[in-house]
């Protein structure tokens, strides 16, 4: 059973960075696109146009990619690896792949997390507001 359950260390302790960031910078490219378009027409509501939501929402991928890749890598790695003891916790992990390989050895696999979280995360936040939108109009 015990390998059933390894490597969730990582997500686990990771999710809470992973979505602070993902709201935190989808907020913050929110604003930095209202202040670069400087007439972004909302409606009565104050609801912006879709596309707004959808460029924040895949910008958002970009910084998540760099929380959110090292915390997958170890997961990853946790879930192949062993020690001579059996014992390989998810500190020590993330110790072996920064001595091994250095700072860019805590980003392997960045290119393809990126390919992944840019179009996710537009998709995800557009319709997590649409969601929102949805629900506020409907009560």
């Amino acid at each position: 059973m015990g390998g059933f359950f390894k490597g969730i260390t990582s997500p686990i302790a990771g999710v809470s960075f992973v979505n602070a960031t993902l709201f935190f910078t989808y907020n913050q490219c929110l604003d930095a696109i209202k202040s670069i378009r400087k007439s972004v027409p909302t409606d009565q509501y104050g609801t912006l146009p879709l596309d707004v939501y959808f460029i924040a929402g895949g910008l958002t991928g970009i910084p998540l990619s760099f929380v959110e890749g090292p915390v997958e890598l170890v997961k990853s790695k946790m879930q192949v690896m062993t020690t001579n003891d059996g014992k390989m916790t998810t500190f020590k992990c993330a110790q072996m792949i920064a001595k091994d390989h250095g700072i860019r050895g805590v980003y392997q696999g960045l290119g393809a997390t990126l390919m992944r979280n840019i179009p996710a995360n537009a998709f995800y936040l557009l319709s997590f507001v649409s969601h929102l939108n949805c629900k506020r109009f409907t009560n």
